[in-house]
């Protein structure tokens, strides 16, 4: 069966001397793993975002062909930058499961993506990520104040006057993290 998907890699491992393999977050499918030819390695960077045309296999997909969408190499010029679409992509790997389809994450992650090198506030579009991703997945604490107030920002101007301390990044991130040690512990008693 073939497939043609958005997606964005968020990883990739070496497989064998000749194929990677890659994991890759689609609109349609949720996060899959995708098996390329290292000679297609340099379309392949975390953060390529494009059209894909795929083989299903059994336990993963084949890359037929791609073709780029959006480069994100604006991303790439500012370590703050990075080190944020990182976290971000962390993030999805952490919370979502595989085949499990997630279109309006999938949205707001390129939103994200999109925006993010334009961005002053990193601390703040972290913090309204996490908060966001939390609330779609149902795992948002209402008795959280600081949580619930960031995944109802609106805009990307709401995000830069947000003001988030070190203190209450590592509080949401360990938060996050814990949540979904949780969530994860449960789909393996499953």
């Amino acid at each position: 069966m073939t497939v043609i998907t958005h997606g964005i890699i968020l990883k990739s491992i070496r497989y064998s001397d000749t194929h990677e393999i890659h994991t890759l977050f689609t609109e349609e499918l949720g996060l899959i793993s995708l098996m390329s030819r290292i000679k297609k390695r340099e379309l392949l960077p975390p953060l390529f975002e494009g059209e894909f045309t795929l083989q299903k296999r059994k336990n993963f997909f084949n890359l037929i062909d791609v073709k780029q969408t959006v480069s994100h190499h604006e991303i790439r010029l500012r370590l703050e930058s990075i080190e944020t679409a990182f976290k971000l992509i962390h993030s999805i790997l952490k919370s979502q499961l595989a085949l499990k389809p997630a279109p309006a994450l999938y949205a707001l992650t390129t939103a994200f993506l999109k925006v993010l090198p334009q961005m002053e506030n990193m601390k703040g579009l972290l913090a309204v990520f996490l908060a966001k991703i939390l609330l779609h997945e149902g795992h948002l604490d209402p008795e959280s104040e600081l949580l619930a107030t960031l995944a109802l920002v609106k805009s990307f101007q709401e995000i830069e006057l947000v003001t988030i301390t070190d203190e209450q990044l590592k509080t949401i991130n360990e938060t996050f993290d814990d949540t979904y040690e949780l969530v994860s512990e449960k789909e393996r008693k499953k």
